[in-house]
């Protein structure tokens, strides 16, 4: 019997596989090779590394203007430093209001207790920046979860265009269950928001195929990367300030794929996120280099 960890391992390897050419075959010709093996692995390694550093890079400046533009009780003070992380993380009032756990109250708790990582005040996966309006039930923690209208925002900042993330606003909202705006609403605000990508816009879900779905890892990896950049961290590793950016990754999978009790729930929360990667109305996807070739060959027949 698979665990997901295997199952984990074998979707890894498709996925890699059909992102990077011939990834399978390079495997398998290192199989008896351990150390050009270990080199080339070292190679992928560093190249990961580097891809978190760009993303959160430019995450952190996103992030700083998004957050800086809330108004009423949620209005930084001091504003974020958008070319700085120094006064992000637990000493700052709203970063360390959405980076606590919704099992405990940043008001009245005393937030040294979180600044040491105390037992029983550790910072984790359940951070109010993933619920709908930053707010949740202690006792049912599935509620809101992963409809935060931040982590949306950061979504679409990732995987689709940043002019689409600029479509979503951060104001609450009396029902966390509300569908998303619809394609023409979202993408047609603005002459901006509504053109065709230009030639250096990158639409990474198209790049990964994700055929206009979201897939389960693509939100954790979101989610990792907002708490990330509202934390503190000068660059990118595996936890900071007692939070856990790998386990904050594998909890959100196991919400979807794990030993869960509210299976039909988290199918209609994937659902949910779904209909935010429908195309843009007057949108069209990039053309496969498949289509490309099609396009070209159908174009250089001479016409009777």
């Amino acid at each position: 019997m698979c665990t997901n960890r295997c199952k984990r391992t074998n979707d890894f390897i498709n996925v890699t596989d059909r992102t990077i050419h011939k990834f399978l075959d390079k495997v398998n010709s290192l199989a008896d090779s351990p150390e050009e093996s270990k080199a080339w692995l070292k190679t992928l390694q560093k190249g990961a590394d580097d891809a978190h550093a760009e993303d959160t890079h430019k995450i952190s400046a996103f992030m700083a203007t998004a957050l800086n533009a809330l108004t009423g009780r949620l209005k930084p003070d001091p504003v974020i430093d958008s070319e700085s992380r120094k006064n992000c993380g637990l000493k700052h009032d709203l970063c360390g209001l959405l980076l606590c756990p919704i099992e405990l109250d940043w008001d009245d708790e005393d937030p040294q207790q979180c600044h040491n990582y105390e037992e029983g005040f550790e910072l984790g996966p359940t951070a109010r920046a993933l619920y709908a309006n930053f707010t949740g039930d202690p006792t049912n923690l599935d509620a809101g979860y992963l409809k935060s209208k931040l982590l949306l925002k950061l979504y679409k900042f990732i995987f689709t265009l940043p002019s689409s993330a600029k479509s979503v606003s951060l104001e609450e909202s009396s029902d966390e269950n509300a569908e998303p705006p619809s394609g023409s609403k979202r993408h047609c605000t603005s002459q901006s928001s509504s053109r065709a990508p230009a030639k250096k816009d990158v639409v990474v879900a198209t790049m990964l195929n994700m055929n206009n779905q979201v897939t389960l890892q693509s939100i954790a990896y979101a989610a990792v990367q907002l708490l990330f950049a509202l934390s503190s961290a000068e660059r990118w590793g595996g936890d900071h300030e007692g939070l856990d950016f790998y386990d904050t990754y594998y909890h959100t999978v196991d919400h979807f794929e794990g030993d869960h009790n509210n299976l039909n729930g988290s199918k209609d929360l994937l659902k949910w996120w779904d209909s935010i990667q429908r195309p843009p109305a007057g949108l069209k996807e990039p053309k496969t280099a498949t289509e490309q070739r099609a396009a070209q060959s159908q174009a250089s027949q001479p016409t009777s």
